[in-house]
């Protein structure tokens, strides 16, 4: 099995990813299977823990990274590209050699990871404006305008 930078290998149950799936996964661990675009962000609990520690609202972050999600949803849709709000800490990019993308003990929160079959996933850690995950995911996706 490959990693990628820190990213730890672990041997875990899995949920398959639908293509146009939208609800929340509370599951630990997603399994990549098809194009798709995950908006991962903390579990309740953990956002509750993180809050104590914290001045800024994760529920305004939230708020703003689920309406980044929105914007894109529509375009990804047509493309035939799964959109996914989870809360997962491990997923399973499917491939002839699985790639397991652990994000615990990570700094950043919120991120999203792109996923190709053609291609090594893309993460792109912390909240970001929702031009630069536009611009990368029609770059990693090959999408001309």
């Amino acid at each position: 099995m490959r990693t990628v930078g820190t990213l730890v290998i672990l041997a875990m149950l899995c949920s398959p990813i639908k293509s146009g799936a939208q609800a929340l996964s509370e599951s630990d661990t997603l399994r990549l299977t098809a194009p798709s675009m995950i908006f991962y962000e903390p579990k309740h609990a953990e956002r509750e823990s993180l809050m104590a520690l914290s001045v800024f609202s994760f529920d305004s972050l939230s708020r703003e990274f689920t309406m980044i999600r929105e914007r894109m949803e529509p375009f990804l849709n047509k493309k035939g590209i799964s959109a996914v709000l989870s809360t997962a800490r491990f997923f399973i990019a499917e491939g002839t050699d699985p790639l397991i993308l652990d994000r615990s003990g990570e700094k950043e929160v919120f991120g999203v990871i792109l996923y190709s079959k053609k291609k090594e996933p893309l993460i792109l850690r912390g909240l970001r404006s929702d031009s630069e995950v536009f611009t990368t995911m029609m770059r990693y996706f090959d999408i001309r305008r």
